[in-house]
């Protein structure tokens, strides 16, 4: 049996923190430059498919772990991490499938992109939930969807959230938001599926207050102050742990903690460890900031208690 010998062009060098890098490449050359089909393996990323003149051209499958390119003072050809699969016009990728792999979390993301400025749908499926909204111009405008442990529908202004968005949650709620650029501003709608819903007042992405509430009947009760003149026991589990007020826009955390957002922004600034970490009130663990997620299940229980404590007919009680 043969062994065939392949050649593999050495086609640049440079040296970064005293460790020789090589740019590599097997396949056809036109003066000197790949062109055609080939391999090429530029330290940590690697390509197979076809190139014209040195550039990626045509379909190619290309594993990008770098996630950019040094192309010279103030250069460089930015991709984000992945494996891209698809076509390539002068060392863009015009149109394909993306794959995204977290090697910490295991989760694996795909979207598709209609050519290199990402215009047009652009998807992301998980196991637990799915992305889908619109490029233009690279930026995220148009029409959102997100679905998983909520049912998202909103706008999106050149990547910010605007007008009116609906989030539909597993038990049933129904939260009505405007939004400003990103920031909720104005009076909220939260129904409950039992027709009773609540008016909310916003501030800068802050609940202040339940103005009223309304049953089905369309009688108004405000339940501030009634529950003041009833001197009502708030449960632990609806009490915010750092200030023991009963809870309106409850967040979560990944260590399952659950505070009022005003509260929680306030801790925030007080602790926080890093960048992007903040050490959590009740345990004292370092949790990362993107890991507080709106807790709408003990929302829904908090305004059932709410219901339950102010409104006198008990035929509004969900079961």
């Amino acid at each position: 049996m043969k062994c065939v010998k392949t050649k593999v062009n050495v086609l640049e060098e440079s040296y970064t923190g005293g460790r020789l890098f090589r740019h590599l490449y097997q396949g056809r050359l036109r003066k000197n430059k790949p062109h055609g089909f080939g391999v090429q393996y530029y330290y940590p990323d690697l390509y197979i498919g076809n190139f014209s003149f040195g550039k990626k051209n045509n379909f190619g499958i290309y594993r990008c772990e770098k996630g950019y390119k040094y192309n010279g003072k103030y250069s460089f050809t930015y991709m984000e991490k992945g494996i891209y699969i698809g076509i390539f016009k002068n060392n863009k990728f015009f149109k394909g499938k993306v794959i995204d792999f977290n090697r910490k979390t295991g989760e694996k993301n795909v979207y598709f992109v209609n050519n290199y400025m990402k215009n047009g749908p652009y998807k992301i499926y998980h196991p637990e939930y799915k992305f889908t909204f619109h490029f233009k111009d690279n930026e995220l405008i148009g029409d959102y969807i997100y679905q998983g442990k909520y049912t998202c529908y909103s706008k999106l202004n050149y990547g910010e959230f605007h007008g009116t968005s609906h989030v539909l949650t597993k038990d049933g709620c129904h939260h009505q938001l405007f939004y400003e650029n990103g920031i909720v501003k104005g009076k909220s709608l939260y129904q409950l599926p039992n027709g009773t819903y609540f008016v909310l007042r916003w501030v800068n992405n802050i609940c202040q207050e339940i103005i009223f509430v309304k049953n089905r009947s369309n009688k108004i009760y405000y339940p501030q102050r009634i529950l003041e003149n009833l001197k009502v026991d708030i449960p632990l589990e609806y009490q915010c742990p750092i200030g023991y007020t009963l809870m309106i826009q409850p967040y979560i955390n990944e260590f399952k903690q659950t505070y009022e957002f005003s509260n929680l922004q306030l801790w925030v600034k007080a602790s926080k460890v890093g960048k992007d970490c903040v050490r959590d009130p009740l345990t004292n663990k370092i949790c990362k900031m993107d890991s507080y997620k709106p807790n709408f299940h003990i929302q829904y229980k908090i305004y059932l208690f709410i219901e339950k404590s102010i409104l006198p007919n008990q035929q509004f009680y969900v079961k």
